[in-house]
């Protein structure tokens, strides 16, 4: 075989590694497209969950790795008994997202124990609405990580709590004012 030929041989099998391996690129789904189809599935989903036992809860923490079933479980018993009723899996959800972020960020709470000073605040409040629940979690987790994680859901709940029935007229930019306020206050006393 001359030197001509092996090369053309190298250069043909190179060609055709290229060829196969972008014809298996172009007719196979992107890795992980279904299960961001689930997920987000789940994420749009308004029906109550069925139950809050660990095999229940481990279908719903799916694209929520740093949430176990087991804590999972305790979320959604936490969120059944403030709510009276099992929540929504929208609401279930963005609890889970939240509650692990928080606890990520240096809450020194379990999630459990965030996901009960979450629903103190949206009881407060008097929020029955799933998408006002939602919208009080990612409110809650702004104030949180715009202050660095110095004002907790423990704080607002307090100070809530304390507000008594003027806390049902507090808007989201209320909540976000109470937080700066906490924060200051915070700031002040050196903490």
């Amino acid at each position: 075989m001359s030197k001509n030929s092996s090369m053309l041989t190298v250069r043909y099998f190179g060609v055709s590694a290229i060829v196969v391996l972008t014809m298996i690129i172009w007719t196979t789904e992107p890795l992980g497209a279904s299960e961001e189809a689930d997920t987000a599935a789940l994420d749009r989903t308004t029906t109550s969950v069925n139950s809050c036992s660990f095999d229940e809860m481990l279908s719903m923490t799916k694209g929520i790795p740093t949430v176990s079933g087991l804590k999972a479980a305790a979320i959604c018993n936490t969120i059944t008994k403030s709510l009276g009723h099992r929540p929504p899996i929208n609401v279930l959800r963005s609890a889970f997202r939240v509650t692990s972020l928080m606890s990520i960020r240096g809450v020194q709470d379990a999630e459990p124990e965030i996901a009960y000073q979450l629903m103190n605040i949206v009881e407060a409040r008097g929020i029955t609405n799933p998408d006002r629940i939602m919208s009080t979690f990612d409110t809650v987790w702004k104030i949180f990580d715009g202050t660095n994680g110095h004002v907790t859901p423990r704080d607002l709940n307090i100070t809530l709590r304390s507000s008594g029935p003027a806390a049902h007229a507090l808007s989201d930019n209320g909540l976000i004012s109470i937080g700066a306020l906490i924060w200051e206050q915070k700031k002040a006393a050196g903490e």
